[in-house]
């Protein structure tokens, strides 16, 4: 459980700012039916939670525009996501990718019944982290 825990806690408030410009996209995921698979992937590849798998990256590949289309755009049904916000392939592989995907999938769900109108109040104030991308705090509004 530690293993996963920075992954969904970063991805998931960094993906907080994002709904609240892409309103459309979350008013599409409160509708249990329309509720796209493809979510989680993508709050990942937008956040790019962890920073360091021991090799130095000379750009973000999770931005490369010849492997996403529109990769500046935070967009819940891209697919396919060949994003490398678990580490990549092979040994770099991040070991609780597979936990921390159900875990965003279970909060992203947990947010759109619970707070379907999840906006953002006030600026984040980011982590400062060599290792960790992410949130400190995010002031957000809903009614509930």
């Amino acid at each position: 459980m530690v293993c996963s825990c920075w992954p969904w806690t970063s991805s998931l408030s960094s993906s907080v700012c994002e709904f609240s410009f892409s309103v459309c996209e979350f008013s599409c995921s409160v509708c249990k039916a329309e509720r796209p698979g493809t979510a989680a992937g993508e709050i990942v590849r937008w956040a790019t939670p962890i920073t360091v798998f021991q090799r130095t990256a000379t750009q973000d590949t999770n931005f490369d525009e010849e492997v996403f289309t529109v990769p500046e755009r935070f967009d819940i049904v891209r697919d396919p996501n060949p994003h490398l916000g678990y580490g990549g392939y092979g040994t770099h592989y991040y070991l609780g990718a597979n936990l921390a995907k159900l875990e965003i999938e279970l909060i992203f769900h947990a947010i759109a019944d619970a707070m379907p109108d999840i906006a953002k109040a006030g600026d984040p104030v980011r982590l400062r982290s060599g290792w960790i991308n992410g949130i400190k705090s995010l002031p957000v509004s809903y009614r509930g």
